[in-house]
């Protein structure tokens, strides 16, 4: 006889194969199992339902209710492996239960993982046995009865468990491996989605590191091609005007997170209990460096230009931007060290000294399972930041075009002739002008551009007052034209702070509102699915 299934196996291949590792289809005949490598497989039809394999939000239904599903399928796996510890009734009745999206409530808690996870595990044979107390959750949330379930099902009658099916059932880690395998999906996803700036691969790929190989080609395949960067690589053509080094959480990301991606890979073929406690380790390592990137973003003196906590508001003494978020991530990250302790340390003897060394491997799958969800707190947050400093840049590009085209009329008005109609030397200010406008920081002045204390002002007066002393008479007899170039600066400083005062908060009004003539640079870079996904979903 032979029974098919649609599974979804993580199996090692060589590297000509792994066009996409994550994932590889096959339809199994009983019996082929225990000659491949399987790690951990998953329902590809339920319910008659063919599922796409990138429709991974169908699937995580199984995995959400910590390892219900999951350990089912693996249970499944573990029953087809050893081929003949259970009848090929019981196997088709699992199938039917999983293909209805059926899945039994296990306790996340009360195994030490020695032999196996004995204890929930027994829940599975009591839902297959009828036991009275236990309880099956459909799709809907809804609990219903072992009874209603199998009716469900097409399963006639419960089971009455023959020699040797009992043990085959409760005795295997299933329910721990399958919480690893979820806490080892959910991280890979999550590394990914960290998004440091800037990256050389040549650097990597000498080192001959294959994870930081593989994290630096992931940044330099986001930022190719990226607006921002090629923005960065015009405004830093001198080599004397940009910084000598990028800073530690940025130009040593690849460096930090390589050994991270290859504790993640490295997980099949140890002990549950020890890839647990070092992806928890991972895992921690990897919110650090997310943790030191958004503490410099939204730090004014590390941030290049943008507002003290990334605030968007037209008055940020009174809007705090970001501070809460900040506060959250450093409690998020103390939290996320503390469930980094590894587990290992923590196993005790057990059933009279019978277990007395066992693995705990189910609790330390909890804890990472923990921290992963602390990692996606710290990731989201780390994301809606990112999406403010993307917008930020972009009311800071069109703020600055506003700025130089009032700075152009107000010298043309003030600074091009004199009272008595004579030409200015003033005139020539205009490119110093402009150029003191483009290099100045726009949040520096943009709450408040009038304000004749802000280096702005200060700025472009000290541009004009030099230019009176360059022209004032140097020996008796010459014109005094640097008194004419004098007495306009206050007339220039008024002219300009009318214009200022009334154009710039109808600029800022009509940028909020969605009126801006220069488009955000996102939409031309590569991570602008991520931005769109944040911002508008």
């Amino acid at each position: 006889m032979s029974l098919k299934y649609h599974l979804i196996f993580f199996i090692n291949l060589p590297p000509k194969f792994k066009t996409n590792p994550m994932k590889i289809i096959f339809t199994l005949t009983l019996g082929r199992l225990e000659h491949l490598p399987v790690i951990f497989l998953g329902v590809f039809e339920c319910g008659g339902e063919r599922w796409g394999v990138s429709d991974w939000k169908k699937l995580r239904f199984l995995f959400a209710r910590p390892a219900f599903g999951v350990g089912f399928m693996t249970t499944s796996q573990w029953l087809l492996a050893k081929c003949g510890s259970g009848s090929l009734d019981i196997l088709e009745a699992m199938s039917k239960l999983m293909n209805q999206n059926l899945i039994h409530k296990l306790p996340s808690r009360g195994t030490i993982t020695a032999s196996g996870d004995i204890v929930p595990l027994s829940y599975i044979a009591g839902l297959l046995t009828d036991r009275h107390n236990s309880k099956v959750v459909t799709p809907d949330g809804e609990e219903i009865t072992v009874l209603e379930a199998l009716k469900r099902a097409g399963i006639p009658s419960p089971f009455e468990l023959q020699a040797k099916e009992g043990l085959a059932l409760v005795n295997g880690t299933a329910v721990g491996s399958a919480v690893a395998a979820i806490v080892c999906f959910d991280v890979n996803i999550l590394a990914l989605l960290v998004e440091p700036e800037f990256t050389n691969p040549l650097t990597h790929e000498l080192k001959h590191h294959p994870g930081q190989i593989e994290s630096a080609a992931i940044m330099e395949f986001l930022l190719d091609e990226s607006d921002y960067m090629k923005e960065a690589k015009a405004r830093y053509e001198d080599p004397l005007a940009k910084p000598k080094q990028d800073r530690y959480a940025l130009r040593t990301s690849p460096q930090w997170l390589g050994p991270q991606i290859e504790v993640i890979w490295n997980f099949k073929g140890t002990p549950k209990r020890v890839s647990m406690d070092n992806l928890g380790i991972a895992i921690a390592a990897i919110g650090k460096l997310m943790f030191a990137q958004f503490s410099e973003l939204v730090y004014d003196y590390y941030n290049n230009g943008l507002p003290s906590n990334l605030s968007g508001g037209p008055n940020p003494s009174q809007d705090y931007g970001f501070k809460g978020a900040e506060i959250a991530m450093a409690a998020y990250y103390s939290e996320l060290q503390y469930l980094a302790n590894p587990v290992t340390t923590h196993v005790q003897s057990a059933e009279q000294h019978n277990q007395d060394v066992n693995s705990l491997g189910l609790i330390s799958a909890r804890k990472s399972a923990e921290a992963i969800e602390i990692l996606k707190l710290m990731s989201a947050t780390y994301m809606v930041a990112l999406c403010q400093a993307i917008d930020l840049r972009h009311l800071e590009e069109n703020m600055k075009e506003v700025m130089k085209h009032i700075a152009n009329q107000a010298i043309r008005k003030t600074l091009y002739t004199g009272e008595d109609g004579s030409m200015l030397e003033t005139r020539f200010c205009k490119k110093e002008i402009l150029k003191i406008i483009e290099h100045q920081l726009v949040f520096s002045y943009l709450d408040d551009p009038t304000n004749p204390s802000y280096s702005l002002l200060l700025q472009l007066r000290e541009v004009l007052v030099e230019k009176s002393l360059q022209e004032s008479p140097k020996e008796e007899g010459e014109t005094d034209s640097g008194y004419s170039i004098f007495k306009r600066i206050p007339v220039f400083q008024e002219e300009l702070k009318a214009r200022l005062g009334e154009e710039v908060a109808n600029a800022r009004e009509r940028f909020d509102n969605g009126d801006f003539p220069i488009p955000n640079r996102i939409k031309k870079c590569r991570t602008y699915p991520i931005y769109r996904f944040v911002r508008i979903k």
